[in-house]
């Protein structure tokens, strides 16, 4: 059943999305009641929702104001949106005792602005599954389920431009056998430009993976265990830090990078990072290549947009990387490779930074 009560003064005019109609009768004769759509904050354990508040007067039956409110849950995997339907009000089949034929459901999202496309050209579809009332509208024990699916796809993905820019850097000792922290800095262009769908880093030979160091790990169940991921990990499972700042959410999402177990011979690094409406992990496999040199693959990146992604991995004690050799002695170079969400591929070979002294000038002496 909706709550049937007047506008919440929560839902500012800011807060507004979009309209929705409800149609309810009998047969072919159908009599619409509007409403309005607004984005609201947490809900049943979810950290966003929608609000639903329709005016139910149809004809001469006027049953005051319903409010129905959807749970909106973001997987943390693939950042995909869904209604979840445990922690989301039902759709009203009696409002005041009066039965609701309710047969047509109608929601239009037009505020500008709010939804963004695709850079991805593949064939998508959105999903849904409705619950239809059977004749008992007091019972669910005739609920009949059917699952319904609206597939899309955008064009010209192909004319997107591609071209992240990385940098890389070490802070600590420069000689050989010294575990410096590492850093990543990811920037990303304005304009019209593909989101990345994969990435792949390969450190030069100057750097080792220091097994030594690799101690605590937290195993996937503790992963997904707590309210938001990583929450119940050890906390010696904890190596480094991760932001990163996408025009999409007005507050950065930040969070702890975790050692966490995994199906390969090395555990994955996976950064979990929060803000107050999104949790998302980003999952990176470690291994080695042929030659011998340490790689981080980000496999499956969600297709949004990110304007700074910053990696932070500790050093010392807890450092993974240790030199093979003096880093001051020559330019050490990785390989990034890059896949945009249209296919387009951006490989560069970059320095990895370390601060070096610069060298003292000698003196003339006195004879």
């Amino acid at each position: 059943m909706g709550e049937k009560r007047k506008p919440p003064p929560s839902c500012p005019a800011s807060s507004l999305i979009g309209h929705s109609n409800a149609g309810s009768g009998v047969g072919n004769v159908l009599a619409y009641a509007p409403g309005k759509l607004y984005l609201a904050g947490p809900y049943h354990g979810s950290n966003i929702s929608l609000v639903s508040i329709t005016a139910a007067k149809v004809g001469p039956f006027d049953l005051g104001t319903v409010v129905v409110r959807f749970a909106l849950r973001i997987d943390p995997e693939t950042a995909e949106v869904f209604v979840d339907s445990q922690g989301s009000d039902p759709i009203p089949h009696i409002v005041d005792g009066i039965p609701v034929h309710l047969r047509d459901i109608q929601a239009t999202v037009d505020r500008p602005n709010f939804t963004l496309n695709p850079t991805s050209c593949a064939k998508k579809s959105t999903a849904s599954t409705i619950l239809g009332s059977g004749l008992n509208f007091a019972s669910e024990a005739d609920d009949q389920p059917v699952t319904v699916t609206s597939p899309f796809q955008v064009g010209s993905c192909a004319s997107l431009g591609f071209a992240p820019k990385l940098a890389l850097s070490l802070k600590g000792g420069t000689k050989r056998g010294a575990t410096p922290a590492f850093k990543a800095v990811l920037t990303y262009p304005k304009g019209s430009y593909a989101n990345i769908a994969k990435s792949v880093v390969t450190l030069p030979h100057s750097e080792f993976l220091e097994q030594a160091h690799i101690k605590t790990i937290c195993t996937r169940v503790q992963f997904k265990e707590g309210k938001v991921p990583g929450e119940k990990c050890p906390a010696a499972s904890v190596y480094g830090r991760a932001e990163a700042i996408t025009p999409l959410l007005s507050e950065p999402l930040k969070g702890p990078v975790y050692l966490r177990s995994s199906s390969h011979n090395l555990p994955d690094l996976v950064a979990a990072l929060h803000n107050n409406q999104v949790d998302f992990a980003l999952a990176g496999r470690i291994d080695s290549v042929r030659n011998g040199r340490i790689r981080n693959t980000f496999e499956t990146v969600p297709d949004a947009p990110v304007s700074k992604f910053v990696l932070e991995m500790q050093g010392g004690k807890k450092g993974l990387l240790v030199n093979s050799t003096n880093l001051c002695k020559g330019t050490n170079r990785a390989i990034s490779e890059f896949t945009g969400q249209n296919g387009k591929l951006y490989n560069t070979k970059l320095a990895l930074q370390a601060k070096c002294g610069k060298a003292k000038k000698k003196g003339k002496g006195k004879k």
